[in-house]
């Protein structure tokens, strides 16, 4: 997930920022989403302070209320100003999200500084399907980020293509499957399908770790993709599986990417390399084993 900076206005939608928080943070970690520079101490120069805090994100999500266009954004040191202006010109990707049937204000409203924010496709988060909506905004924010492959295994296993996609995809039998999965939670209701969601519990290094796994693409048989926040390694990764008939049986190839940025991203690349490889390995093999008994 990248790092994500939340733009708000209080007095026109904390409300709804304060929500898309919660849902970001349970997804992909506090440590990467931040609402508020809370930790600006006396003295202190806020435009530094957000140089400071931007240094460390990705993506800025600015929410639009229908107040968020006011005269406080001619101000040159109006807060929600400086924050757009500073992530657009260092070029982060600035998403305008609009809450409470809020539109995009005409560039007229808008200082010529904060005029490239209408070029920016925005989402919207309904009222009414606020929950679902953020977490396509999570899943948006994943799909367009940067992501480094880290490797490509294959295994042939002795069944049906749509025997081996049935197995792998239905996390109810994840725990009969895999050694190493202890626990899954489903987070959305009924089979699997395009976009389910669990919350898995593995054993990795000696340790519990909790993982949150949705399905981006569900095409049964041939291909299966899995956006996995909460990775040993510390940074989401996109596992893509294909599926084909090979000699009497499934040829099944795991491409394995890491998602990220700038250092970041290398450290977890190489922690994927040295670990996740061999756990995806032992994991083929198991499901291999499953599918042909």
């Amino acid at each position: 997930m990248p790092t994500t900076f939340i733009s708000y206005r209080r007095d026109d939608s904390s409300g709804h920022a304060g929500r898309l928080y919660d849902v970001l943070a349970a997804r992909f970690g506090e440590d990467a989403v931040f609402l508020d520079v809370d930790s600006i101490g006396p003295g202190e120069d806020f435009a530094e302070v957000v140089e400071r805090v931007l240094d460390r994100c990705d993506v800025l999500l600015a929410v639009v209320g229908r107040a968020w266009a006011s005269e406080r954004l001619r101000d040159p040191a109006d807060f929600v100003r400086l924050e757009v202006e500073r992530a657009l010109a260092r070029g982060l990707r600035v998403v305008p999200v609009l809450v409470g049937g809020a539109a995009l204000p005409v560039a007229g409203d808008l200082p010529p500084s904060l005029r490239p924010l209408l070029r920016r496709n925005a989402f919207e988060l309904s009222d009414l399907r606020f929950r679902r909506d953020a977490d396509r905004l999570a899943e948006h924010l994943v799909e367009a980020a940067p992501a480094v492959e880290a490797f490509t295994l294959e295994r042939h296993v002795r069944a049906a293509p749509e025997a081996v996609f049935d197995l792998l995809a239905d996390p109810a039998r994840s725990v009969a499957v895999f050694s190493s999965v202890t626990r899954v939670e489903p987070v959305t209701p009924g089979p699997p399908g395009p976009g389910t969601r669990y919350r898995q519990t593995s054993r990795v290094l000696g340790a519990e770790v909790d993982a949150e796994v949705s399905y981006v693409e569900f095409a049964r048989p041939h291909r299966l993709t899995a956006v996995v926040a909460g990775t040993a390694s510390g940074a989401p990764s996109r596992v893509e599986y294909a599926f084909a008939p090979a000699a009497g049986g499934t040829r099944v190839t795991c491409r394995y990417l890491v998602v990220g940025e700038g250092w970041k991203l290398r450290a977890a690349v190489l922690a994927s390399r040295a670990y996740s490889a061999r756990r995806a390995r032992r994991e083929l093999d198991e499901l291999a084993a499953a599918a042909e008994a």
